[in-house]
């Protein structure tokens, strides 16, 4: 019994293993399961977003691509000018789409411009896509100023430094001077540079003038002006004349060279430099009055070929073997250079890019909104208008300058006083003819509506002046600066003395701005003053000054909506009086620039800041990346 017991409870265990197996080949089972179900689904999670990441890839590549293709020109009209208004630009219906698969495969982008409110800004939007998937990507853009602004002398075609045998000499002090084409300086004349470069041929003496004596002396010259006691040349930080060092004369204070010299680095084409001309060292570094810095140098000449006196060179070997007209030092002459002669026959100075504006869409908005905004005009269909309302008293644009503070202050009607000034502050536009700015027609204009005579108002400008479908004849004193700019640099004229421009002052470092005079045609300036010679005392008329002062920028060029850029325009700045003195901070641009006689230039960077222009290099200040 016992034993057929314990066999009936060892059967009873029996399967109970094969459970255990079964069991655990089920567990097993399952986790293999999870296992390939988790591996599963992180392929499909990296695949989206492998998917996703190639899209923004895509995206961030349209930016890139079009940032870059923003900043370049095409056939010379800037690329930003072309896509980003008129019937080239990039919208959503009309995009910057390169190929399918032409960055990848299965990868595109379309890329296309907005504006952006209340600002010269634009935005860029990137929708960037791989397969199915997309991403979007919001960038705002910003162009910095044109190549053109980095000179004060800025020329498509050329540039002509012109002497009408006068005895007064231009001497500029500036950074850089550039022309497309060429560079003729008549003597005497002066540059103190870095550098002065010509795409085509530079001329050194191809004119002269001549003192009230006669012929300029080979030592250079120095005059005394008795009617206000001073001398010229009175330097770069006295363009309207220098203390005297000896009472009563110049003896003893600096002379105009008397040939056209050229202080710093050439750079040209061709080089002619004839008994009248010569390259001098920049001996010590030069701050200019805008705080631009003129660096010490030796002379030096770069050039495809060059003539040098009766000397002719066309080869490196050449060049280096200068020695009798070359590296002369501090002791070089007339028909010599103080420094180095590099020749190389395949140089060549690059050709800059003009820049252009078209004024209907920048400025005549820009000056109609302060229109909306003040109740003030500012947008004119012609010059008589804009004439006839600047001098009417109720326009309220007539200050009287203080004695003491010189700041203008408002004018008195009816005070049998004559304003000191018309004060247009803002921006001002005259959208078709041409702009007649003369002394006696303003100071006709004036007399008769305020019941005065005297000396013609200075117009002074804070803001821009723009002529949009003609040229500009300026023969009246005028004195622009940009906006907040300090006002208080008039001191007055008198009977005895003219009308005086304190650059101390003018240059207001805290300005942000510059002053922009710009025309559809040329742009001349000349001296109304009909006096004689400035030593003529009987006949001198210091009321009649009329000086020009501009900080900013004198651009002339018409604009042209077939091609979406700007034909070059001329100017022609002419003056025979120091009263009258020419002074520009900032840059002049046109086709032909020719300045005669009695003027002064200086490089200014604010001039980097104007607005509306086009052609700078462009680049990314804000980044959002929008998702899908």
């Amino acid at each position: 019994m016992i034993r057929l017991l314990m066999r009936s409870r060892r059967r009873s265990d029996e399967g109970i293993a094969m459970l255990f197996v079964i069991a655990i080949g089920l567990v097993v089972t399952g986790l293999i399961v999870a296992m390939f179900a988790t591996v599963l689904q992180t392929q499909s999670s990296a695949r989206t977003q492998r998917n996703i990441t190639s899209a923004e890839a895509a995206a961030e590549a349209g930016i890139n691509d079009a940032v870059f293709k923003l900043g370049q020109y095409t056939a010379g009209v800037s690329n930003w000018t072309k896509y980003t208004s008129g019937a080239s630009q990039w919208t959503q219906t009309n995009a910057f789409t390169p190929a399918v698969g032409s960055i990848g495969a299965n990868t595109s982008y379309s890329v296309w411009i907005t504006p952006m409110s209340g600002s010269s800004n634009m935005i860029l939007w990137a929708r960037g896509t791989y397969g199915t998937n997309s991403r979007l990507i919001r960038a705002q853009i910003t162009q910095g100023a044109p190549p053109a602004f980095d000179y004060s002398m800025f020329a498509s075609k050329g540039i002509d430094i012109h002497h009408h045998n006068s005895y007064l000499s231009p001497q500029v002090y500036t950074t850089s001077v550039h022309s497309n084409g060429y560079i003729n300086l008549d003597y005497p004349s002066e540059f103190t540079v870095n550098s002065l470069e010509a795409v085509t041929s530079l001329t050194f003496g191809k004119g002269g003038g001549s003192t009230p004596g006669g012929t300029i002396p080979a030592s250079g010259y120095n005059w005394y002006d008795p009617l206000n006691g001073k001398c010229y040349p009175g330097g770069m930080a006295s363009p309207g004349g220098g203390t005297p060092v000896n009472a009563g004369n110049c003896s003893g204070n600096p002379k105009y060279s008397a040939n056209a010299v050229i202080y710093g680095t050439v750079k040209a084409g061709s080089v002619s430099l004839n008994t009248h001309g010569q390259v001098l060292p920049v001996s010590t570094q030069t701050t200019l009055d805008t705080g631009q810095v003129i660096q010490k140098q030796d002379g030096d000449v770069y050039a495809a070929s060059a003539t040098i006196g009766s000397n002719t060179f066309s080869t490196k070997a050449a060049g280096d073997a200068c020695t009798s007209v070359c590296n002369k030092g501090t002791n070089g002459n007339a028909a010599q250079i103080s420094g180095a002669l590099h020749i190389d026959p395949t140089y060549k100075v690059d050709t800059i890019a003009f820049p252009s504006i078209d004024y209907s869409t920048t400025y005549r908005p820009k000056a109609q909104a302060e229109q909306n905004a003040s109740g003030v005009q500012h947008v004119f269909t012609g010059s008589g208008t804009f004439l006839n309302y600047i001098t009417n008293p109720t326009s309220g644009f007539y200050r009287t300058i203080d004695p003491t503070t010189h700041e203008l202050t408002t004018w008195t009607s009816g005070s049998g006083v004559a304003p000191d000034v018309i004060f247009l502050d803002g921006d001002f536009d005259i959208t078709s003819g041409q702009a007649q700015l003369n002394y006696n027609t303003i100071g006709n204009l004036v007399h008769a509506a305020t019941g005065t005579n005297g000396a013609t108002p200075m117009l002074v400008i804070r803001g821009s002046l723009v002529v949009e479908g003609g040229g500009i004849t300026l023969g009246t004193g005028l004195v622009m600066v940009g906006p907040g700019n300090r006002t208080d640099f008039l001191t007055p004229g008198s009977s005895t003395s003219p009308v005086i421009v304190d650059t101390t002052k003018l240059l207001d470092p805290t300005a942000t701005g510059p002053a922009v005079l710009a025309a559809g045609g040329s742009i001349n300036s000349s001296d109304y003053d009909t006096d004689s010679n400035w030593t003529s005392t009987s006949s001198y008329e210091p009321l009649k000054a009329n000086p020009t002062y501009i900080r900013g920028l004198v651009y002339s060029a018409s604009w042209d909506p077939s091609t979406q850029s700007s034909v070059p325009q001329s100017q022609h700045w002419h003056n025979f009086d120091p009263k009258n003195l020419q002074k520009i901070y900032g840059a002049q641009v046109g086709a032909q620039l020719h300045d005669c006689n009695n003027f002064s230039f200086s490089y200014d960077p604010l001039v980097k800041n104007a607005f509306g222009f086009g052609g700078g290099t462009v680049q990314v200040v804000d980044y959002q990346d929008l998702g899908k």
